[in-house]
């Protein structure tokens, strides 16, 4: 007895794809309060009334949820295939993030911090201090410094804590994980230059003092 044997028939690739960025309308953090929280993805459906039919449809399914498409925040280019779709998606959100946008669900944010040490280990010096940046509020990484338990922590600021020095960190929220450490390195050298004794801020030092 003959038997038909059915294969599945595999799905059709796409032959363009496209980056769509998309406003939240629900109460996703911010980074910065005049600027949306967005999500970034790859789409196959076109920009223009096909996408617009897509993300209605979203809507719909999840009332509340979704807001307009940003195309004044899209790359309108198409891509040939998925991996430079990626390729271009991670530097759409690059972008925007550097830009003050919370994006797919990261709101994190940067500070730099100065903690002052016993200034009598480093007589020689206006005084002794340690800069830092962190995305956590200051009394978290102070607290991480401070405990004995916590590799995050520095042993010098955990053996020679004396108080807390925000008024010398710079005020500015920073939105790019790299510019804060370039910040944090540029406010070591501001500070090493005032003739203090400076721990900390070296991952961007050399860069910093080339600036100078």
């Amino acid at each position: 007895m003959r038997t038909r044997t059915h294969e599945k028939k595999s799905a059709a690739t796409p032959s363009k794809f496209w980056i769509v960025v998309v406003e939240r309308a629900d109460d996703a953090a911010r980074r910065d309060p005049g600027l949306a929280h967005v999500h970034v993805s790859i789409t196959i459906a076109e920009p223009g009334p096909r996408l617009d039919s897509v993300w209605e449809r979203r809507r719909t399914k999840s009332p509340g949820v979704w807001g307009p498409i940003r195309y004044d925040l899209m790359d309108r280019r198409s891509f040939d295939d998925r991996t430079t779709a990626r390729h271009h998606r991670q530097a759409t959100i690059d972008r925007l993030t550097r830009l003050g946008h919370a994006v797919n669900g990261n709101s994190r944010v940067y500070r730099t911090y100065v903690l002052e040490l016993d200034g009598s280990q480093r007589p020689e010096h206006l005084g002794w201090l340690y800069v830092g940046q962190t995305s956590k509020t200051f009394e978290a990484r102070l607290a991480e410094h401070l405990d004995a338990t916590n590799r995050l922590g520095s042993a010098k600021v955990r053996k020679n804590f004396v108080r807390a020095r925000l008024d010398l960190a710079d005020a500015q929220v920073i939105f790019d994980h790299e510019e804060a450490l370039m910040t944090e390195s540029r406010l070591r050298v501001r500070l090493e230059n005032l003739g203090y004794s400076v721990e900390g801020g070296q991952e961007r030092y050399d860069r910093a003092l080339a600036e100078e």
